[in-house]
């Protein structure tokens, strides 16, 4: 198994990993609620990831691929997902940090906002019908 792939990572693994993130992201904060701890007996945190510039956690993963694949060099061609909104954005923004294309293809009943989030970040949308076969026959 690729150990870069590994659903579960080392504490080294995963410092290595926020290292070479932390440049990529925005620090989100941590939240508690003492009136959400005493209601469920427990001590909850929340991690406002609502804060990243895609405004979800997905650029975290879309950046950590995307470093990755730099390892063994971009695709000058660029890049393409399919996504219905956070994803699509998040894979957006990082591809426009690097000059890289990206093309996102989405489901012609993806909510506009979607649709215009994901555009502003410059990359080209592809819409297609909402099933699975459609998305990848778009690609």
């Amino acid at each position: 198994m690729d150990p870069y792939f590994s659903p579960f990572l080392s504490p080294s693994a995963l410092a290595e990993r926020y290292q070479r993130l932390a440049p990529h992201l925005q620090h989100t904060p941590v939240l508690t609620s003492s009136s959400l701890d005493a209601l469920t007996r427990a001590s909850l945190f929340f991690k406002c990831e609502n804060f990243q510039r895609s405004g979800a956690f997905k650029m975290r993963g879309v950046q950590n691929a995307l470093l990755e694949l730099e390892r063994s060099g971009l695709p000058a061609a660029g890049v393409v997902t399919h996504s219905s909104g956070n994803h699509g954005q998040a894979l957006g923004w990082a591809c426009a940090e690097k000059g890289l294309p990206c093309t996102v293809i989405m489901p012609s009943n993806a909510p506009e906002f979607k649709k215009r989030a994901v555009a502003l970040t410059g990359a080209r949308i592809v819409e297609c019908t909402p099933t699975l076969a459609a998305r990848t026959q778009a690609v």
